[in-house]
């Protein structure tokens, strides 16, 4: 009896740091919201991406509405947990009716890819300079200022 739970135990210690190394196994989802500005007025429909530092860790992300304001989400739930973070901004332009007509052949149901208002300029995380580090508890960002 004694044997299964010094196991039990070893086992129990084993996942539980296994768990913190990882960052993942429940890591507490703390609120972000924030806000895009380009050339000082709200981007409406600008879609924010926050990639941590681990490749293979959650990326987190959110959509800005008609004030440029965002709230990240991801399968996990909303927020973030805390981090350092590169952040990619892709802000597509809107598709006109007008832009489709007579684009669709047969059972083709693709359409034009939206170009990025941004020319792509914050698309990646190697060509966008915006870092954030999320802290625990609510955070409430600083707007990002994009031209």
């Amino acid at each position: 009896m004694y044997s299964r739970i010094a196991r039990f135990g070893t086992f129990s210690a084993a996942f539980a740091l296994l768990c913190v190394a990882s960052t993942g196994c429940d890591a507490k989802l703390n609120i972000v919201e924030g806000q895009v500005l380009h050339k000082g007025l709200p981007a409406k429909g600008v879609i924010v991406i926050f990639h941590p530092s681990e490749p293979k860790a959650t990326r987190y992300s959110g959509v800005t509405d008609a004030d440029g304001k965002f709230t990240l989400t991801s399968t996990d739930g909303t927020g973030a947990i805390v981090g350092k973070y590169k952040v990619t901004l892709t802000w597509p332009e809107d598709v006109k009716p007008s832009d489709l007509a007579g684009k669709f052949k047969g059972t083709d149901t693709s359409g034009p890819e939206p170009k990025d208002r941004l020319a792509g300029k914050y698309d990646t995380t190697a060509k966008s300079t915006i870092e954030i580090e999320i802290r625990s508890g609510r955070n409430q960002l600083e707007p990002i200022k994009i031209d």
